[in-house]
């Protein structure tokens, strides 16, 4: 009975760590790769439901953030544009 009890409990230990504990870690490795900076790597979730909904709503929330960067980087290139157009206009005005 013992025995039995034991060998019940490494497999189910066995599954929890394939099925719930695996899954977590592939996505919280993920998800770091993407909070370090490199934000084009898509996060692709697997596991159960659970685990693969939450994948699923980083991957929303990343696809937002690059979406946001790239809105960010066009605006900050207009700005230079218009600074180094203001500077040749002052350049201009100080001639006279």
């Amino acid at each position: 009975m013992g025995l039995v009890m034991v060998a019940a409990l490494i497999g189910l230990q066995r599954a929890l760590r394939r099925v719930v504990l695996r899954p977590m870690r592939d996505l919280a490795q993920q998800v770091e790769v993407v909070a370090k900076g490199t934000h084009d790597v898509a996060i692709e979730p697997e596991g159960p439901p659970d685990i693969r909904e939450m994948g699923y709503g980083v991957e929303s929330m990343r696809r937002e953030l690059v979406s946001a960067l790239d809105a960010v980087e066009v605006q900050q290139r207009d700005l230079e544009r218009r600074a180094a157009e203001l500077a040749r206009s002052n350049a201009d005005l100080e001639q006279f």
